[in-house]
């Protein structure tokens, strides 16, 4: 792996005004417009040891590199900063419902769905607790259903108002 600084001819420690300086003052001995005596490939070089540490993303990479002595693989720098998958997601989702707005008919079916689960789940609490008071079924514990009945409840109306919350 090439050593961009000493390509450029500046310290590690260079500021990026010093960084375009050298970039500038050595494009203008090696262009192949202005200097036909030189090959291509020296400018390149430079051109892209400039790319390089001009940007600060692609120059902390780079430093980490040297500073490992890993030259054995070319790296390839990602545009941009690296973005939460879950983010990106939502982000597609609201893009998405923003150009397919949400059919009366499926709101409806929505609430629908919600509330009959909702409610098979409040009868089944109901159903443990009368079946805990009035007549215990010998050798069935009716305390693990309303447990369970409690918190898949539970679960679905924290659900239901999390999905409203991010839909609006």
């Amino acid at each position: 792996m090439a050593d961009y600084y000493q390509i450029l001819g500046v310290s590690h420690d260079a500021s990026n005004a010093s960084i375009r300086k050298a970039f500038r003052c050595k494009a203008k001995v090696l262009h192949p417009d202005i200097n036909h005596d030189v090959s291509s490939s020296d400018f390149l070089k430079i051109n892209e040891a400039y790319h390089v540490l001009s940007d600060e993303e692609k120059r902390r990479i780079y430093d980490q590199r040297l500073r490992s002595g890993n030259f054995s693989q070319r790296v390839y720098y990602r545009p941009g900063p690296v973005r939460n998958p879950y983010q990106a997601y939502y982000e597609a989702r609201r893009r998405q419902e923003e150009e397919e707005p949400v059919s009366k008919f499926e709101q409806i079916l929505d609430q629908f769905l919600f509330l009959s689960l909702f409610l098979v789940g409040l009868f089944a609490i109901g159903y443990g607790v009368f079946r805990l008071w009035q007549e215990p079924i010998e050798g069935v514990n009716p305390v693990n259903g309303i447990v369970l009945g409690v918190v898949l409840t539970s679960l679905l109306l924290a659900g239901w108002v999390k999905w409203n919350k991010v839909s609006n």
